[in-house]
């Protein structure tokens, strides 16, 4: 448990500095081998689906769903339509799958589909118990009230606000993904009942995924609400035995900031250095080890409800505590103190923290370039990666599917 704030120094840094010293000459070379792998991956993907994967969940065709729209399979292609269809009509009945749910048709049209996430939405509010925690989830009879057509994008927002000025709520252009429609249909979302008064920290990593995914299609959620899943990822935190203040930077490609009607223009990024110890999350409350896997998902979870009111995730120390813990711990061949055990879910996660942060390199780590290295030269030669779930989390790291988040709209969207 923590504790005093530390130092934080923000420097900003002049064009041609952050153009000599962080930035290297894209290496096209590179660049050719991972569309290569992400191509074959694909192809033996193609037609597979995942099974019963764990205990709790018959299956996770929306995670296929989710890397195929990443991945640039056109939706004409009738295997995604195979499981666009299945997601649309799946009951909305466990976490992991909800919140994937959110996040495919986020991507594919928040707007024509925006029914669809507000009835995620409703289920991942009312899977929150009153502790902020959350874990696979139940049915709640409250979704079947969320009407099944989405409005007219003419139509004013369903709540008492004003419609926002969708400029502002249009998402700027990220290399490589394309640029989604504004959203003008707000619509409110309360809580109606409380969940199981259970948790895990996995479940709760793709809860905040799904609500950041909801979020972005308009939902808008109590901020008491955001509160307590927020308060619950802090008070869990585990500094490492021992552990001493020690500095870390953080630096990243530029950040995008919408720029009124004109347009998207781009800023340079910062350079963020603390003085902190490493601390990072174990896979519940209580747990007396920090894991890979759930310390990475657990500062993206952070970074996701930093951005749902309006702070900025890289001032925050909690988020810059659980890097350290990144960078002291960093592996991409294993899932750091839980070896053996979910390495490509760690590394998807390792993905979301670093997009989500915004940063290019973890203390000395340059996260990205390293895991694509290792995810290049553990692919078979049919295209997988041991198997279908593993397939779609390497891919999805190679592909850096996860969108950055920027203050500046998140203010703007509240």
């Amino acid at each position: 448990m923590k504790r005093s704030l530390y130092a934080l120094v923000t420097l900003a840094l002049p064009c041609g500095a952050f153009a000599q010293n962080q930035q290297e000459p894209p290496d096209i070379n590179f660049q050719f081998k991972v569309d290569q792998a992400i191509e074959k991956g694909i192809k033996w993907l193609k037609g597979k689906r995942t099974g019963s994967y764990h205990k709790e969940i018959q299956n996770g065709n929306e995670l296929i769903l989710l890397t195929y729209i990443h991945a640039g399979v056109p939706e004409t292609d009738p295997d995604f339509q195979a499981l666009m269809k299945e997601a649309l009509e799946n009951k909305l009945e466990r976490t992991y799958k909800v919140a994937l749910t959110a996040m495919c048709f986020e991507e594919i049209d928040r707007v024509k589909y925006q029914y669809r996430i507000h009835q995620c939405a409703q289920f991942l509010v009312d899977n929150l118990d009153d502790a902020g925690e959350s874990r696979y989830g139940q049915p709640t009879i409250f979704v079947e009230d969320v009407p099944t057509t989405s409005p007219a994008r003419k139509d004013i927002a369903t709540t008492t606000q004003k419609p926002t000025d969708p400029n502002k709520l249009k998402d700027v252009p990220e290399h490589g993904k394309k640029v989604k429609p504004a959203v003008k249909n707000l619509i409110q979302v309360k809580r109606k009942r409380a969940g199981p008064a259970e948790h895990d920290h996995s479940n709760m990593q793709y809860h905040a995924l799904g609500l950041r995914a909801c979020f972005d299609a308009g939902i808008r959620f109590e901020e008491s609400y955001i509160k307590l899943v927020d308060t619950h990822w802090r008070k869990t935190q585990i500094e490492d035995a021992g552990a001493k203040k020690e500095p870390i930077a953080l630096d990243g490609a530029p950040i995008p900031v919408a720029k009124g009607a004109k347009g998207a223009t781009s800023v340079m990024p910062t350079t963020v250095q603390m003085e902190v110890p490493p601390a990072g999350w174990g896979y519940q409350s209580g747990s007396g080890k920090s894991w890979g896997s759930m310390t990475v998902g657990a500062v993206g979870a952070l970074c996701i409800t930093d951005y749902m009111m309006g702070k900025d995730w890289r001032k925050d120390v909690d988020v810059v505590e659980g890097m350290q813990w990144i960078s002291k711990h960093f592996t991409v061949t294993d899932n750091p103190e839980y070896p053996g055990k979910w390495h490509y879910y760690y590394l998807y996660g390792l993905e979301r923290a670093g997009m989500l942060f915004g940063t290019e390199i973890i203390g000395p780590h340059k996260w990205y370039r390293t895991g694509a290295e290792y995810l290049l030269a553990q692919q078979g030669a049919g295209g997988e990666w041991k198997d279908v779930v593993d397939t779609c989390f390497a891919i999805l790291f190679l592909r850096r599917a996860t969108r950055r988040l920027d203050v500046a709209t998140s203010a703007a969207k509240r």
